[in-house]
């Protein structure tokens, strides 16, 4: 039994292997430019490729924001400015995009770390600096 399993899963790794490097020729054959950005590998970049479709629809940085969430919502009272998350746009890109914002939180010495952390220095909680590095991965992409 044990052997079948692992006859098995043996199996399954190369069914991995295979289908990564395929998807890694296919976004190699669009030649983006998404892979420059820290904490966007093939697959990510397949993930916001097929997401995205034609990137021309979109006018403006802040219009593709708003159609992947990453565009924050005002939600100030009186005095008090501040903004919270929106819940809305394509999910699916707005976790791709939060997957290389941590990734990207992950490693040292990424531009993204240390805008990270220059927003906490300015007193913006982790999520809310977490959400302005979205946002700017957003504007990148």
């Amino acid at each position: 039994m044990a052997r079948s399993g692992i006859k098995a899963l043996r199996a399954l790794q190369r069914t991995i292997d295979d289908l990564a490097y395929e998807i890694r020729g296919a976004v190699d054959a669009t030649r983006t430019t998404l892979r420059c950005i820290d904490g966007i590998g093939h697959l990510v970049a397949a993930d916001i490729l097929t997401e995205v479709g034609d990137p021309a629809r979109f006018a403006t940085k802040a219009a593709f924001a708003m159609a992947n969430g990453t565009a924050s919502i005002e939600a100030s009272s009186g005095r008090v400015r501040r903004h919270r998350l929106n819940r809305g746009g394509n999910r699916q890109l707005n976790k791709t995009i939060h997957t290389a914002a941590l990734t990207q939180i992950a490693h040292r010495h990424t531009e993204g770390r240390r805008y990270y952390e220059r927003c906490l220095a300015r007193g913006k909680t982790k999520r809310e600096a977490i959400r302005a590095l979205k946002r700017g991965i957003s504007d990148r992409i």
